[in-house]
């Protein structure tokens, strides 16, 4: 069985949402508007499994330093999904009421940062925690 391989579904989810994003904002299209809202959740599971993933393979080397390193990761990982699918969930509950709301460019703008953000969040917390455990094993 072959291994999943984040790193390089995370870049192409990422290319093909910036291509849907340019599309979107150059072409107005009810079914590039679709396309750029089917990404989103796409990049939302590769996300989720790449934690999942670090989860996994998090160290309990000392038991006072590990959960410490382990709870920081999982505050801040926790946080961030929650505000961010709170917030995609917002405009699709809104989008029942009013379909022109995913069609908004400075929607869509907005919420491409904020996954971007989120993004960056979740790896630069995976990248602490490493670096974390990493000084933990050298003591």
């Amino acid at each position: 069985m072959q291994k999943f391989n984040f790193k390089l579904s995370l870049i192409i989810s990422n290319i093909l949402l910036v291509v849907s994003l340019i599309l979107a904002l150059v072409l107005d299209n009810n079914k590039i508007y679709s396309l750029y809202w089917i990404i989103i959740p796409i990049v939302m599971i590769i996300l989720l499994l790449l934690m999942k993933k670090y989860d996994k393979q998090g160290l309990n080397i000392d038991k006072e330093k590990s959960n410490s390193i382990i709870r920081n990761y999982n505050d801040m990982t926790a946080v961030a999904t929650t505000f961010y699918i709170l917030i995609y969930t917002m405009i699709m509950f809104y989008e029942m009421f009013n379909e022109e709301i995913i069609q908004n460019s400075y929607l869509i703008i907005c919420f491409f940062i904020l996954t971007l953000l989120y993004e960056f969040t979740l790896i630069e917390s995976i990248n602490n925690a490493k670096k974390e455990t990493i000084k933990l094993l050298n003591k």
